[in-house]
């Protein structure tokens, strides 16, 4: 796994107070309702933490990102406690 994608699982993880540290740990967020909502975390992290060129970052799509990140957050918070 390359570094950047280990740190973006991580930080989602971070997100739910625990660690992943075995393919176990993984099993949980990655299994059934919760699959896309993991999905749609480490790409917003893979995307904060990506460094680009450009100078602009459009507002719109940046707040839209935000949105859709907290909740998949708010999603996988309840599935698991479900």
């Amino acid at each position: 796994m390359s570094p950047k994608f280990r740190a973006a699982i991580n930080q989602a993880a971070t997100y739910f107070d625990t660690t992943i540290d075995t393919k176990s740990d993984l099993e949980k967020f990655i299994v059934g309702k919760n699959r896309a909502h993991f999905a749609t975390i480490i790409e917003s992290e893979l995307l904060e933490s990506e460094t680009s060129l450009r100078t602009y970052r459009d507002p719109t799509a940046s707040s839209e990102h935000k949105k859709k990140k907290i909740f998949a957050i708010y999603s996988i918070k309840k599935n698991l406690s479900a």
